[in-house]
This record gives structure tokens, C-alpha cells and sequence, in this order.
């Protein structure tokens, strides 16, 4: 019979592992893993924190050159259990107020749209167009748009309707039309509304009335006196 057995050659040693050390190595490996997934997460969150502040001093130096105004909320819970040179990552641009007749350009809208934490925007006698507007699209949180005296037609209706956090919306002196109407009535969320001075028929006016019974609509007709 044949023995698998094999022996050393003269002066060749065979490998010797010491009975702890597959041990250590599979600890080295889970703490590793462990370090890993801790260290993965918290670069991902400091890239995101840095590229926001990033995005929102840009929007912020804009406005600034716009000849507007904006204010930035310092005050949230992040503040109060970060240490203070690292607070400012966590500032958010709340509200913008654009100057009237401000020398706009696509670059602009564009960096101030990156600012995704705007809640009240006003652009009230500003030359904004259905397709400034539409740039204007991914500052979905947005709950105040005051848009009075911009050169908006029915054209931007289907983009206020993707404004679905809005509450309050000015669209006075605006060339919003009943053709709006059936869009702005699916804007649910809407408590305040104003459509004075637009093409809006008191016949819409009524319409947007029944869709949106708990808003209040300063319309084109004057209340009913008690």
C-alpha cells in the first residue's frame, strides 16, 4: 500500500502556525469590517455637509450680487451639539428676497435653485419668465413664492404645480389665466392665495373657491360684505 503521507526533506521545515493566530487574524478582519462601516457613513455625511454649505454660500453670494437679501437659520438643534468651528455646515438658507429688477441669468437661477433649503422665496417685480420659473424646480421645500408683477403666463402653471409643500403663493399682476385654474387647484397645500390683478374670471375664481376650501383667496372680485 502506498502511504500519502510526505516527508520532509533534509533541512526543510514544515509551516508551523501558532494555535492563536487564525484567531488574531479574524479579529483584525471584524474590526476592520467594523472600522469600515463607522468611517464610510461619516465621510459620506462630512462630503454631503461640505458640498451643501458649498452650494448655499454660492446661492447666498448671488443674491448679495442681485442687490437682494437672505437669511440663514443658525439656530436648529445641530448647532447646539456640534462643536462651534464646525456649526457653520450646518447653516441653511431659509428665505431670499430678490431685489426688483435684478440683472438675472441662467447661472444665477441655477445656483440659487442649488440651494435646496429655501423655504420663502419673493420675486415680486422681478422679470421672471415661465422658463426662469421652471429652473427654479428643485427648491422643493419651498412654502412662501411671492411672484406678483413678473411676466408670467398660463405656461408656468404645470411648474407651480410641482411646488407640492407650497402654502402661500402671489400671482397678482401676473398673465395667469383660467386656463390655470384646473392646475392651481390641485395645489392642496395652499392657505394663502392671490390672484388680484391677473386674466383669472371670477368664474375661476369660484372654481379654485370650491377646489381649495380651506385657503384664503384675495381674488379678482371683492369679498361679499355681511
Amino acid at each position: 500500500m502506498v502511504s500519502n503521507v510526505t516527508t520532509p526533506s533534509p533541512g526543510h521545515t514544515l509551516p508551523y502556525a501558532h494555535p492563536g493566530t487564525h484567531g488574531r487574524a479574524s479579529s483584525y478582519r471584524r474590526a476592520a469590517v467594523l472600522l469600515l462601516a463607522i468611517a464610510l457613513p461619516t465621510l459620506t455625511l462630512v462630503w454631503h455637509l461640505r458640498a451643501q454649505h458649498t452650494r448655499q454660500r454660492t446661492a447666498a453670494r448671488v443674491v448679495a450680487a442681485l442687490g437682494g437679501q437672505s437669511r440663514v437659520q443658525t439656530d436648529s438643534t445641530w448647532h447646539k451639539l456640534t462643536p462651534p468651528r464646525l456649526r457653520r455646515y450646518f447653516d441653511r438658507l431659509r428665505a431670499v428676497t430678490l431685489a426688483p429688477h435684478p440683472p438675472l441669468d441662467a447661472g444665477s437661477l441655477a445656483a440659487l435653485a442649488q440651494a435646496r433649503s429655501i423655504r420663502d422665496l419673493d420675486c415680486s417685480l422681478v422679470p421672471l419668465s415661465d422658463a426662469d420659473l421652471a429652473t427654479l424646480t428643485p427648491l422643493a421645500d419651498l412654502r412662501t413664492l411671492s411672484l406678483e408683477a413678473t411676466v408670467l403666463t398660463d405656461a408656468a402653471a404645470p411648474t407651480l404645480a410641482r411646488f407640492r409643500k407650497l402654502e402661500r403663493l402671489d400671482l397678482r399682476d401676473t398673465n395667469l389665466s383660467d386656463q390655470s385654474v384646473p392646475t392651481l387647484a390641485t395645489l392642496t397645500t395652499l392657505r394663502d392665495l392671490r390672484i388680484a390683478g391677473t386674466a383669472i374670471t371670477p368664474a375661476g375664481e369660484r372654481h379654485l373657491r370650491a377646489a381649495l376650501p380651506t385657503c384664503t383667496i384675495d381674488g379678482v372680485t371683492p369679498p361679499t360684505s355681511r
